[in-house]
């Protein structure tokens, strides 16, 4: 099991790009994507076909609250239509005032009601901050011989497109550059259309209706098409980073995969199990330059910095660490460093309030006897970002 996984919250609503726009003129699509100045970050706004039938929806709506309100069966369109309609802001955008939907107002609205459960068995969530627009689950599955599966996940609301993933100079230069990356595995990430995410909101108000592009399905297709010996790699990196670059925090998962991807490009992916100690070293050096100069091009969107917003200090203090790893490899063989990768180090922070202080959906941190909920809800209603 990986010490975590990613799911986007999608369901049978696609935005459509531009270019798909201008091809297709007969298109029912109710929303568009409209990229931003920034490479990689997204509007997400009604199309003309939505913005016309959003019209017909408020004159009906208008028209039967003036003779005194209709049934609930006599609302017109379906609940993710409505749903669109109340997800909406106006903002400014080039000089015009733009519809959009707003991820924020989504993200509050999923908030308001979690599910207690997935698939019968009990379910903890909470939000490491409350900029953050990933929503943190565990779940704990009794097994045979008293044993507990337990599975951390990070959910991240967000909505497919006609976009594909990756733009083709970049395919282009994989295929001519790339030791790891097959023809056939290049153009299967080629066919891959992208989702737009929710982004972190922290920096300023505008952020509460923009979207970024998400690259975990082709994160997933190249780390499930590896050999044995680099997923190794990347787990017993994962470990390192959360046993001893957990702090200061700016240092996640996704950085020791993009190392690792880079790593793959250079040297292949056929590894062997001797050379092991060496290619933790190896990838260790390349994050400790990353962090020195504070530039990690994201794998899929070199135009993108993935250490861009992590400070100077904060990079200064983790290189520093990283280093010191590299000076006493031996801990790399300590106990402790395998020990944090076992099940319970996943409940750790769901229930030692002590060493954490995350923000839980009630506002303060439950006891523990608290913690479990009674409600049965589908594991399929949650990880959709608009209920039918």
């Amino acid at each position: 099991m990986e010490e975590d996984s990613q799911y986007e919250m999608q369901q049978d609503l696609e935005a459509m790009d531009p270019d798909f726009a201008s091809k297709n003129s007969s298109q029912t699509h109710l929303l568009k994507v409209l990229p931003t100045k920034k490479p990689g970050y997204y509007l997400l706004t009604w199309s003309e076909h939505g913005l016309e039938l959003k019209r017909r929806w408020e004159e009906k709506q208008a028209s039967q609250q003036a003779c005194g309100g209709a049934s609930k069966a006599d609302t017109g369109p379906a609940p993710i239509f409505e749903r669109l309609i109340g997800f909406t802001e106006e903002i400014e955008h080039e000089g015009k005032m733009l519809q959009v939907i707003s991820p924020y107002k989504i993200r509050l609205r999923q908030l308001k009601n979690p599910p207690s459960s997935i698939q019968g068995w009990p379910v903890w969530f909470r939000m490491q901050d409350q900029n953050s627009p990933a929503v943190t689950l565990l779940t704990e599955e009794d097994k045979s011989l008293g044993k507990k599966k337990i599975q951390v996940t990070d959910l991240v609301l967000g909505v497919r497109t006609t976009m594909p993933c990756l733009k083709e100079e970049w395919v282009k230069e994989k295929q001519s550059e790339t030791k790891w990356l097959t023809q056939g595995q290049l153009e299967k990430l080629r066919d891959t259309r992208s989702s737009v995410v929710a982004k972190s909101w922290e920096s300023d108000e505008e952020n509460l209706t923009v979207w970024r592009i998400s690259f975990s399905g082709l994160e997933r297709e190249c780390v499930s098409s590896l050999p044995q010996e680099p997923k190794i790699c990347l787990i017993i990196m994962k470990a390192i980073r959360r046993k001893f670059l957990s702090k200061p925090k700016g240092l996640i998962s996704y950085h020791i995969k993009t190392v690792l991807f880079y790593m793959l490009d250079k040297t292949g992916s056929d590894w062997k199990k001797s050379e092991r100690a060496g290619n933790i070293l190896k990838l260790l050096a390349s994050l400790a330059e990353a962090l020195k100069t504070r530039s990690l091009p994201l794998y899929f969107e070199p135009r993108l910095n993935t250490l861009e917003s992590m400070d100077a200090g904060t990079a200064a203090e983790l290189e520093k660490k990283v280093r010191e790893i590299l000076r006493s490899p031996r801990i790399l063989l300590e106990g402790c460093l395998f020990q944090s990768m076992d099940e319970d180090h996943k409940k750790e922070h769901f229930q030692k309030g002590e060493e954490s202080n995350p923000v839980w959906f009630d506002e303060k941190p439950p006891s523990r006897v608290c913690l479990k909920r009674k409600t049965n809800v589908a594991k399929d209603c949650f990880i959709k970002t608009i209920d039918c």
